[in-house]
């Protein structure tokens, strides 16, 4: 369970962050530079996708993963609430934003839960149960007290998180590209979704671009597809679907995320 875990985790929450250290100046300056799409990647180098037009100070992410897998057959089924938050300060550096809580629970700084991505830059909580985690329905708030970098931050996001509510399929055709439509129908409460798609064990991955909800067409070209099939008969499907509020605070501004992935086995015929 422990390596599955920590596989889809860094393939759906990591972003580029390097360090607490100067980052230098160039195209890669600023917080949200991805690894592009449509590109095979170990796990191990994953990236969050972009939000299009996304340029952030910060960015706090409130996310759900429902899991439904086999690892090394035997079946391995929960839901994981976790959230994360990173900033910079006017330099484009990681910086810190003094404590940091949502709805009073504490979300660590630098890596609590030892997974390789995380920086000491990096706010991080994740819980299996009820006790501590954020809502999926009502009201989650988001606290911190600030620092010599991020002003004090205090701000609700208010109502349900997306989903996806269509049946992820169990089966791709192996020398097809695999394509996932997002409809008003099938997406709720999304403004952006994307899919991704591993080997067996989740070792490599390669995500769709990110795409609108509703309209949006997220595809994997068949070229990938194929060469997880030629690798094994069997692999993994994500499905993530987020909506993002824009805020100002202290003159700079933060991104909000509530993000709902579902992750399943599939079969390549």
């Amino acid at each position: 369970m422990f390596r599955t875990t920590f596989t889809i985790l860094v393939a759906t929450a990591c972003l580029f962050i390097t360090a607490c250290k100067k980052t230098p100046p160039g195209p890669a300056r600023g917080m949200y530079m991805f690894l592009g799409s449509d590109t095979l990647a170990f796990a191990r180098d994953a990236r969050l996708p972009q939000t299009p037009y996304l340029t952030a100070s910060g960015v706090f992410i409130a996310g759900k993963m429902s899991v439904n897998l086999h690892e090394y057959e035997v079946p391995v089924h929960y839901d994981k609430y976790w959230c994360r938050a990173d900033f910079i300060d006017m330099e484009a550096n990681e910086a810190e934003a003094g404590q940091l809580t949502i709805n009073g629970i504490e979300v660590s700084m630098g890596n609590p839960y030892g997974y390789t991505p995380a920086t000491n830059c990096t706010y991080y909580h994740q819980s299996f149960d009820t006790s501590d985690r954020w809502l999926e329905t009502g009201t989650n708030t988001w606290l911190t007290t600030g620092s010599d970098h991020i002003a004090p931050i205090t701000y609700s996001m208010n109502g349900a998180f997306p989903e996806y509510t269509d049946n992820l399929p169990s089966v791709i055709k192996g020398s097809s590209e695999l394509s996932v439509f997002f409809t008003s129908s099938n997406t709720q409460r999304g403004d952006y979704g994307f899919i991704t798609l591993t080997g067996e064990h989740g070792d490599e991955y390669v995500r769709s671009d990110v795409v609108y909800i509703p309209g949006g067409v997220a595809t994997i070209r068949a070229k990938w597809v194929a060469r997880f099939a030629k690798e094994s008969a069997k692999g993994r499907l994500g499905i993530h679907v987020y909506s993002v509020a824009h805020r100002s605070f202290g003159g700079r501004p933060f991104a909000f995320i509530k993000l709902r992935e579902k992750w399943r086995d599939v079969t390549f015929n």
